[in-house]
């Protein structure tokens, strides 16, 4: 990681990432996390959020914000500009509810039956980080919540 001096961001490229321990901080059924952060691509398939129980499903970026496998129907409809800041959000209400927001709007929520409802595997949490190097994202974050 590179240091935006002033700046308040660092610089992240392609496989590297944050994986976190989060066991002290959030629940595996109910959940929300928040991310501040600018793209260098939006035009492939790169994992933005992902746990260890969930293998390669997880948030990704690909054009749009959508949820993988895309056979859960959460897809954000507004394109994504590598111009630009982005507020990404991610929750999980305890009745399994997913919800995905772009700069505070919710774009697409609904219930899976995949992978236990998509709980959190709080000892692993994985940001910007697919399970390769060709599926992780590159660019600028400035928060994680």
């Amino acid at each position: 990681f590179q240091t935006g001096k002033n700046q308040g961001w660092y610089k992240f490229s392609q496989g590297q990432g944050i994986q976190l321990d989060a066991s002290s901080c959030i629940g595996a059924s109910k959940w929300t996390i928040l991310i501040h952060v600018k793209l260098d691509h939006v035009d492939t398939l790169r994992q933005m959020i992902g746990s260890k129980a969930w293998s390669a499903d997880g948030l990704y970026t690909d054009k749009v914000l959508r949820w993988s496998p895309s056979t859960d129907a959460l897809t954000c409809n507004s394109m994504l500009q590598t111009t630009k800041w982005y507020n990404i959000g991610l929750t999980r209400a305890s009745d399994g509810n997913l919800s995905l927001y772009l700069n505070g709007y919710r774009c697409a929520q609904g219930i899976s039956k995949n992978k236990d409802g998509y709980k959190l595997d709080v000892d692993q949490v994985n940001f910007m980080h697919g399970e390769s190097a060709g599926t992780s994202p590159s660019g600028y974050l400035r928060r994680i919540r």
